[in-house]
């Protein structure tokens, strides 16, 4: 098993982003801080040897406590710093995530922008001598925020500073870099939905799970078409709105000195425009009810592979559920079941944003699975292992290897200057102190676990099965049996197991249970119809056909072949009572209890035989015949029957009436005057009975049953009633 997990400075979850292409110095801005400023203060350009440090853990005293520094624009900064830190790390918070587009993608667009620092290029690229003296940038974009960070030589602290303040100024947001940025992200979001699997199927797990809410199920790179409605002057509307003093969040950690820092930030940070505060997000999440489900292809995919995601509402309940998932990821628990040896998945990994905000969350998990038919198995065990949680819960070992592994996994993500900076610009953004965010630094700490109960409830109420969102994505041309839009069916006969129908259809076990919906253990009995893989029955004769004729009945077909009625209804997808017309081609099945070469042949008609149809054989109706009853012994439909007479289906026949049988039904015997019909025993119904029941018990089907005597499947029988009991098909 692989879990890839990020905690964020005693917030664990992952950051999932797709990678930014660095921009050449030809593209980057010269140095221009319009917002504060038409001719601002400018560190020292003076190309040098880069310096750039590798990431190192910080070290030293005081690793929970930060020094907020005041600035006349208002703008939150804090500053934890260190002498003997090789490197510094300068974050920005801004109150401008996806789900603040007015239109998607326009604070992803923002970003792109203002990426290396927002400044205007000029004569001396300011950004080849930023790279030079060692500073490097990267930006995140969140549903909540837009985190952008520089990583510099500590020496280089006043540059961090400078580059952070430029990302306030509109000087870059041009026509020329407008233009130039939305073709790169058009470009990626192509590239994106072309990885099936770790792109599309991604953004449809968001949308789906965040029905309702689109603004939360935005993603921050949108589709191409939504790239083209987005104008410069839409970018200038949302930069001057949010990238304001009063919602944004500078964090400095790493090595330079407070007096540094504070000189830095005044010089740079003073004459950010103040703006105004943004009012306190709302959503109105819809209560998932069932289940939402969709599936994909993948060209690339050898095996399937599923998303599986979980809606995380609030705040209170994040840490329940973030525990729940965890302990469910554990050896012991759902990766031992489905990833371990030759188990169905191959690979398992579990993605769990407990972030520091306020916003809905979704946590999920990606699963690869190992052979064709994995999905359902590992589904299965999903459920099982879900549904075992919430009804024992944690042991208390499981609790305290939980405790040690959330501590293990906060520190060490809170270890870099650059990850410890994100962290407090954006945990401060939305209202966290920087002592909780830094607590896990402490050198005794122990994290506040959820109890047993709680867990058990979080897997209970948010974890279940109505709340799963899944996105299956299946290789090119391969398709679960199970998702057939027409499955074929079986009728259970004597003597036969679950084992040899599967045999007998080319599949296993576990596909015909979970396409039928029963436990491995549970018996099947004569006349139970079970759902099989279509075109998947082992062919041991040649197929045959029968071309429908006007008149042809399936009863009749079946008796013209020797099979029944059910066997050939199960063939072609219909049911037994369906109404066939002439023109239509059947599939006729070899009757299951011949072999091969003992196989009845279909009796050959008339004109086969080289005999002309008689146009003009009648039959004369002896006592207790029916209209249905002298229809069925020559092989025609009721109706086909009344029809050629001038009579309504329902009517009554009397002794001595002659009948004219139609020239076209190619079951009528050599002697007009003797049909071969069905005889009928009877059936005096007793308190209990049921159709099915009695049908079962004279060895026929219930659509014989009740076509004997005018009823449906559906139609209610009575104790003393009287049954006509038709000869099973032959």
């Amino acid at each position: 098993m692989r879990v890839r997990r990020l905690a964020i400075g005693g917030f664990a979850g992952l950051i999932f982003s797709f990678t930014t292409q660095a921009f050449s110095a030809e593209r980057g801005p010269r140095s221009q801080a319009s917002v504060w400023s038409d001719k601002p203060a400018e560190p020292s350009f003076e190309a040098t040897e880069s310096s750039t440090v590798p990431a190192q853990a910080l070290v030293g005293s005081g690793l929970t406590a930060s020094t907020p520094i005041q600035v006349a624009s208002g703008v939150q900064v804090v500053a934890q710093l260190f002498e003997d830190s090789p490197e510094v790390a300068v974050c920005t918070a801004v109150l401008a995530g996806s789900a603040h587009d007015q239109k998607p993608g326009v604070h992803r667009l923002l970003a792109e922008i203002l990426r290396d620092g927002g400044y205007r290029s000029g004569a001396q690229d300011y950004l080849d001598v930023a790279r030079a003296r060692g500073a490097e940038n990267e930006v995140q974009v969140y549903p909540d925020a837009t985190v952008y960070c520089t990583r510099a030589p500590r020496a280089e602290l006043e540059l961090a500073v400078w580059l952070a303040a430029g990302r306030f100024s509109s000087a870059a947001i041009n026509e020329a870099t407008f233009k130039e940025k939305v073709g790169q992200l058009a470009m990626a979001a192509e590239q994106r939905d072309a990885a099936v699997f770790e792109g599309r199927a991604q953004v449809r797990l968001r949308r789906m799970a965040f029905l309702g809410e689109p603004a939360l199920g935005a993603v921050d790179l949108p589709s191409p078409e939504y790239m083209d409605a987005i104008t410069l002057e839409d970018l200038k509307r949302a930069h001057e709105q949010a990238y304001v003093a009063r919602r944004a969040v500078v964090a400095l950690v790493g090595g330079g000195t407070i007096e540094r820092a504070q000189q830095a930030a005044h010089e740079y940070l003073e004459r950010i425009r103040p703006g105004t505060e943004a009012d306190a997000a709302r959503f109105q999440l819809v209560t998932q009810q069932t289940l939402r489900f969709s599936m994909d292809e993948d060209r690339a995919a050898k095996t399937p592979a599923a998303w599986y995601g979980w809606v995380i509402p609030t705040e209170a309940v994040r840490s329940h559920a973030h525990a729940a998932l965890a302990l469910l990821m554990n050896e012991s628990r759902l990766s031992k079941q489905i990833s371990s040896g030759s188990r169905p998945a191959k690979r398992i990994t579990l993605y769990d944003p407990n972030e520091p905000t306020r916003f809905p969350t979704l946590a999920r998990i990606e699963v690869v699975g190992r052979y064709p038919h994995a999905l359902g198995l590992i589904e299965k065990e999903l459920s099982d292992q879900l549904r075992l949680l919430a009804t024992t819960g944690p042991t208390p070992q499981e609790l305290t290897q939980y405790a040690a592994q959330l501590a293990q996994e906060e520190r060490a993500c809170l270890a870099t200057a650059q990850l410890r900076a994100a962290t407090l610009a954006r945990g401060l953004l939305h209202g966290f102190s920087s002592s909780q965010l830094l607590l896990p630094l402490g050198p005794e700490y122990l994290p506040a676990v959820p109890s047993a109960d709680q867990i058990k409830a979080a897997a209970l109420t948010l974890l279940i099965e109505s709340r799963r969102n899944v996105v299956e994505v299946y290789p090119k041309g391969w398709q679960d049996p199970w998702q057939a839009p027409m499955p074929a069916f079986h009728i259970v006969e004597k003597g036969q197991t679950l084992s040899s129908i599967a045999v007998q259809y080319g599949t296993t076990i576990a596909v015909l249970t979970k396409m039928n919906n029963i436990k491995q253990v549970k018996p099947i009995y004569p006349g139970d119809k079970l759902k099989v893989p279509r075109g998947k029955a082992k062919a041991e004769r040649p197929a045959r056909t029968h071309q429908v004729r006007r008149g042809d009945t399936l009863s009749g077909i079946a008796i013209k072949y020797g099979v029944k009625v059910r066997d050939i209804a199960a063939a072609n997808g219909m049911g037994a009572r369906q109404t066939i017309r002439a023109g239509e081609t059947l599939n006729i099945p070899w009757p299951s209890s011949n072999k091969a070469g003992d196989a009845r042949e279909p009796a050959k008609s008339e004109s086969e035989r080289g005999e002309q149809p008689d146009a003009g054989r009648h039959h004369t109706v002896k006592s207790g015949e029916t209209l249905s009853e002298i229809a069925r012994g020559y092989g025609l439909s009721t109706v086909a029957l009344a029809r050629e007479n001038g009579l309504s289906h329902k009517a009554l026949v009397k002794v001595g009436q002659k009948l004219k049988l139609p020239a076209s039904s190619g079951s009528i015997s050599s002697n007009p005057q003797s049909p071969t019909r069905p005889s009928f025993s009877t059936y005096r119904v007793k308190s209990g009975d049921t159709l099915s029941g009695i049908a079962h018990k004279h060895h026929i089907s219930v659509a014989e049953l009740a076509a004997a005597n005018h009823l449906t499947r559906k139609s209610t029988i009575r104790p003393g009633q009287t049954l006509k009991i038709p000869k099973p098909s032959p």
